[in-house]
């Protein structure tokens, strides 16, 4: 997901935010979120990372959630990729494979006031 702008930035500010999914990761980015998965051997498990990315396309590590995003991202997955995350999540931790294609096919973006 990319944010028009910071989340601490939007809520000091009280203003509207808008964030949407990209339908292709910069390198950079992805080298970042393999080499954390990496990092903490995550399996089975729903999780989000937050990178900050700089002016030369490198990648700034914010947070590691061993969560779920919040909000309406999980809907947004749905969404862009015509899947159900959740009915995947449930394959992953009873042992069955990940079957749904994530190639992001559609756009998907949230606005809020």
């Amino acid at each position: 997901m990319q944010y028009g702008r910071g989340i601490m930035e939007t809520v000091n500010e009280d203003t509207d935010i808008y964030y949407y999914a990209l339908r292709s990761i910069p390198p950079a980015l992805e080298a970042a979120g393999r080499a954390t998965i990496a990092a903490y051997g995550l399996r089975a498990r729903l999780f989000h990372f937050e990178f900050f990315v700089l002016p030369d396309g490198g990648a700034l590590a914010l947070e590691v959630n061993m969560r779920p995003p919040g909000g309406l991202t999980t809907d947004m997955f749905n969404y862009s990729n015509d899947m159900d995350i959740y009915r995947e999540w449930a394959n992953v931790v009873t042992g069955r494979p990940f079957s749904a294609a994530a190639s992001r096919p559609y756009h998907c973006c949230y606005a809020g006031r």
